[in-house]
């Protein structure tokens, strides 16, 4: 989930971690969103795993992507676009949604005929998910 985020000096998104000094020599960097990560942490005896929600900002850079959390005992991830396969968005279900609630992301999808096939109701959930994409700024 990804919303264009405004900086305020004594907002709890103001901790400043994240520095341009993480980039790459002649790396430019473009903006940041506010997000919300979810992520695979095994315990120490990696015997199981859990799904965590992180809130916090998504900076968009030229060789990568960059996510600072929140919560400051979280580390700062980084993401090169090298190292990534393929970049797929993730359309959440209903399965998702009291996880995502809890975290404070609410979805509301549009309703269901019940005669609907799966591949409509991933077509029509792709739509849905288009609209809560942020809009392009119109050209100057």
């Amino acid at each position: 989930v990804l919303r264009e985020f405004e900086w305020a000096p004594n907002s709890p998104w103001s901790s400043r971690r994240f520095s341009m000094l993480y980039m790459d020599h002649d790396e430019y960097y473009f903006r940041w969103h506010e997000a919300v990560a979810i992520y695979d942490v095994a315990d120490q005896q990696h015997t199981s795993s859990a799904l965590v929600c992180a809130h916090g900002i998504l900076h968009l850079c030229g060789n990568g992507i960059f996510f600072e959390p929140h919560d400051p005992l979280l580390p700062i991830l980084r993401m090169p676009f090298k190292a990534l396969r393929r970049f797929t968005p993730w359309i959440p279900d209903e399965k998702d949604a009291p996880r995502l609630e809890k975290y404070g992301v609410r979805l509301s999808a549009p309703p269901q005929s019940p005669n609907d096939t799966h591949s409509q109701k991933q077509k029509r959930l792709q739509g849905w998910f288009k609209q809560l994409l942020p809009k392009a700024p119109p050209p100057k």
